[in-house]
């Protein structure tokens, strides 16, 4: 069903390639949706456009039926400036530009103060507004906080996971634990700050079981059988 989302949606295509013998190949973006029109056949059988769609968002009782949808090309990296301007959006393109830049200025202040990567980028997604980066670093805090408290429970949890595994020696589990916490320092990039912690720690746990298990390693601990 298309809604407002279909407005600058990506419209993709696929086609059978000879070469190969597969249908899906050749797979990518056709261009992205402006425009919304629908259309029918008048009494001679000509098809009549309804152009009051055009350029326009789908009413809110949009009904399924059949539709055109306007294209425009994706823009190439080397001119997408020139496609901004004739979509007449260089405003509001600067002011997103520049809440990235806050942000980005931002996530790199914590790193410096010691904050890890991970945590410094899921926090400063958690936040709101990004109208300065003192402001920024300041709504982030209490992410911060929780996200690092979230961490070293995971890690302490995933070190337990190692240390109480039978048949592996020492050495090994010293390098399993060197492993396992880089592995979680690239989860914490995918957290969303906003959830409750222990959904959170929940997942952590549940994806440091799942590396270990893939690793070959059987650990003590099962984080599903903690849940029942």
């Amino acid at each position: 069903m298309l809604n407002n989302m279909s407005i600058g949606a990506p419209v993709y295509l696929s086609k059978y390639n000879p070469n190969n013998g597969k249908l899906c190949t050749d797979y990518g973006v056709l261009g992205l949706v402006n425009a919304i029109t629908d259309f029918y056949a008048d009494i001679g059988g000509n098809i009549v456009t309804n152009r009051s769609l055009l350029c326009q968002l789908p009413p809110s009782n949009f009904v399924a039926g059949h539709y055109i949808l306007t294209l425009v090309k994706v823009p190439e990296p080397s001119n997408i400036n020139q496609n901004i301007k004739w979509l007449k959006q260089e405003n509001a393109v600067n002011i997103v530009l520049e809440g990235i830049r806050k942000a980005k200025n931002a996530i790199s202040s914590l790193i410096s103060s010691g904050v890890l990567a991970g945590i410094a980028f899921s926090a400063v997604m958690a936040v709101d507004e990004w109208e300065s980066e003192e402001q920024i670093i300041r709504d982030a805090k209490t992410y911060v906080d929780k996200l690092n408290k979230i961490y070293n429970e995971a890690l302490n949890y995933a070190t337990s996971c190692i240390e109480n595994s039978f048949n592996l020696p020492r050495n090994a589990k010293i390098i399993y634990i060197q492993q396992v916490q880089q592995y979680l320092s690239s989860l914490m990039y995918e957290i969303n700050a906003e959830q409750e912690e222990e959904n959170i720690l929940s997942w952590l746990e549940n994806e440091i079981y799942n590396y270990l298990f893939n690793q070959g390693i059987t650990p003590a601990c099962d984080p599903h059988e903690e849940e029942e």
